[in-house]
């Protein structure tokens, strides 16, 4: 499927009928910015949007998905929308794996404490650098992922200077909390850096 071809059909047809992009937008219960990417070759509608997408437009769904009036392939039209509709399941799939995974490691952390701080703040910003272009994992699950072991990597250095205060350990604590909050401004930083890499990697 050329996704600039469905796109600018999808642009063409829109205009035919007299629809801004808000317009269809509000039809499919979907945003403008998401019928903009559609028409911009930077997407396609979920599954379960085409009939009611291609109804709106006058035109079939496979005329839709080839992206031209008049052509009809039924099987590619089922073909393509069995391999999406499985792509989709095994994403759901693997992505509950990885959050099943991310608390697990809440779970650790929160009887290990401390020794879980360096491999969950590694883990943060690695992850979605690990899984970048892999389409099997939703872009929800990996930032949810990833953003829940920074958070508690940061409560775990945090925690530690809270432990200090209440024992009145006073050597050296102004250096600590520099060090510390140093550190915890840093992860995010990197956190939600490997995070937009992530997103603008997947809209390329």
């Amino acid at each position: 499927m050329d996704m600039d071809k469905c796109g600018a059909f999808i642009r063409t047809r829109r205009t035919e009928q007299g629809l801004s992009q808000q317009e269809l937008a509000a039809r499919l219960h979907v945003t403008r910015e998401a019928v903009s990417k559609w028409e911009n070759g930077r997407g396609f509608p979920d599954v379960s949007l085409l009939q009611t997408l291609a109804e709106t437009l006058g035109v079939s769904v496979s005329e839709l998905l080839l992206g031209e009036a008049g052509e009809r392939d039924e099987a590619a039209l089922y073909n393509w929308i069995f391999l999406t509709e499985t792509e989709q399941k095994l994403q759901r799939r693997s992505s509950r794996y990885l959050l099943l995974g991310t608390l697990l490691c809440l779970a650790a952390n929160a009887v290990l404490g401390r020794w879980m701080t360096l491999p969950m703040s590694v883990a943060a910003v690695a992850l979605p650098f690990a899984l970048a272009l892999r389409g099997k994992f939703s872009l929800g699950s990996i930032s949810l992922s990833s953003f829940a072991l920074c958070l508690a990597a940061q409560f775990n250095e945090l925690q530690g200077i809270r432990h200090r205060v209440l024992a009145q350990d006073w050597s050296g604590l102004a250096d600590t909390i520099d060090v510390s909050v140093t550190l915890c401004v840093l992860l995010a930083l990197a956190t939600l850096a490997a995070n937009a890499l992530l997103f603008l990697g997947r809209k390329k």
